[in-house]
């Protein structure tokens, strides 16, 4: 620790080194850490004789190293540790660069623990938020793509008649009343083989590629068979004379069957999209098998993180994960398996604080270790 003190600007009875150290009078001052996890100090206003809570590391600046531009560039840590504020550990950035030097690396692990199930799945199980268009690299979502489509409810009548509406009207400049009244017209069967088209989503919008005028509504496999001669009536009047010159049976082929799009119901009970609601009886014992499920596939994914946490318990992610469990511990979700096999494992103790606050006995030893130093 360096021996040169230099009294702090507007405090003459404190003096400060390159470590951070406080004197008043030749004696210690002692630090204390905020909220955030800065080592802070209240130095007395000789003007007010109020005390003014000052960061340590701001002070250290102050002294040792000004800022040439203090409306463009802040205060930031090398080794980007705030429990150290040596004079050396110190530096001034602008915000773009503060942003890259505290950008965390990128996660280039093999497996991830879902946020919402606590299962440990491939990487490739967590969809992508916001990538990139040109590159397509981004950050991966917390929880799974299972657990991110079991929490979307399914769409009601209303949102899916707006979604068809919007689809129509961008796809084929064409409102849904407009569809109605074509439908209506062709008496709700298909324009060349008179097939029904009245079931649900059975009718294909039939329009032209160049013009992209809409001609009418067809059944699929009218549609397709015209998509696949791409609108040639040259190949369509020489498929029909060659049907015709060797003697082709009409009716003869089975035409593939057009049948309405209808989702398959759910396990346990109907479909959301049926319009059938489940009894109250129902409803209980599909939510008594799915927290049963649950409770069985965190106690499974429980076991591998502990023996996870016991390999290293000062880890910034297991850190993370103890304060998730204790905060189950303390709301009354840690199932009492989970609470015995915690009680067993040796230098286990339920965390006091959350994961963006520092645990009051680490403050405490911090604290005490920065006053010895």
């Amino acid at each position: 620790m360096s021996s040169e003190r230099i009294p702090i600007p507007g405090y003459p009875e404190y003096t400060i080194d390159r470590s951070g150290s406080v004197k008043l009078n030749g004696e210690d001052k002692p630090a204390r850490i905020s909220t955030e996890g800065w080592f802070c100090i209240n130095l007395k206003n000789p003007t007010t004789g109020k005390y003014d809570p000052k960061r340590i590391k701001d002070l250290v600046a102050k002294v040792y190293l000004p800022n040439d531009d203090p409306l463009k560039k802040y205060l930031g840590f090398k080794d980007r540790d705030r429990k150290n504020h040596h004079l050396d550990n110190l530096i001034w950035m602008t915000e773009k660069e503060k942003a890259a030097h505290n950008a965390k690396p990128p996660d280039t692990s093999d497996t991830r623990s879902c946020r919402t199930c606590q299962e440990i799945l491939p990487i490739t199980n967590f969809p992508l938020d916001h990538a990139d268009p040109e590159t397509g690299e981004g950050n991966r979502r917390h929880s799974c793509q299972k657990c991110i489509s079991a929490s979307k409810p399914p769409p009601t009548p209303a949102q899916q008649e707006k979604r068809r509406r919007k689809w129509l009207k961008d796809t084929y400049n064409l409102t849904l009343e407009e569809y109605n009244e074509m439908l209506h017209a062709q008496g709700r069967k298909c324009a060349t083989c008179s097939v029904d088209i009245s079931g649900k989503m059975c009718a294909h919008v039939d329009h032209c590629h160049a013009t992209n005028k809409v001609r009418g509504l067809l059944c699929p496999n009218c549609n397709k068979a015209l998509g696949m001669v791409g609108d040639s009536i040259d190949i369509l009047q020489a498929l029909a004379l060659y049907l015709q010159t060797h003697g082709a049976v009409p009716g003869a082929v089975k035409m593939p069957s057009v049948s309405p799009r209808v989702n398959p119901p759910k396990k346990g009970g109907e479909h959301g999209n049926t319009g059938k609601e489940r009894s109250a009886a129902t409803r209980a014992e599909i939510s008594a098998t799915k927290r049963k499920d649950g409770s069985k596939k965190f106690e499974e994914a429980f076991k591998s993180k502990l023996e996870w946490w016991v390999s290293d318990p000062t880890g910034d992610k297991q850190k993370v994960w103890r304060h998730s469990i204790s905060r189950k511990y303390r709301d009354g979700n840690l199932p009492p398996s989970c609470i015995s096999v915690l009680e067993m494992t040796r230098g286990w103790t339920y965390s006091k604080g959350t994961p963006h606050t520092t645990d009051s006995r680490v403050q405490n030893v911090m604290a005490n270790d920065d006053i010895a130093s």
